[in-house]
């Protein structure tokens, strides 16, 4: 890792170190406080967002990257109703001012 890399860099040699398709949607999420990097975030410098002091733990999930100001949700079906097809979790990145229905 080099702290003159972007956000952009890092996400894609983590790709690359774990063989994951370029191509392929991942964002990466700040463990110490659970918030994730927004679109905005990716031209940013490590150096610029404190990378240097004490390391960051972080995690590459699958999705996309939210632009600021949406919201990652992730709705778990645990109904003992739900047929063999059904997903069990789904994520979703909604506007602040969509309603779950308009989602």
């Amino acid at each position: 890792m080099d702290l003159d890399w972007t956000l952009v860099e890092l996400i894609a040699n983590i790709k690359k170190k774990l063989n994951i398709p370029e191509d392929s949607e991942r964002r990466l999420r700040k463990l110490n406080g659970n918030v994730l990097f927004y679109e905005e975030d990716l031209p940013l410098l490590l150096r610029n967002l404190e990378f240097a002091e004490g390391g960051k733990r972080l995690r590459l999930e699958r999705g996309k990257t939210p632009q600021f100001g949406n919201l990652a949700i992730r709705i778990r079906n645990q109904s003992k109703l739900k047929k063999e097809k059904d997903t069990e979790n789904l994520d979703i990145i909604g506007f602040p001012t969509e309603t779950l229905q308009e989602m």
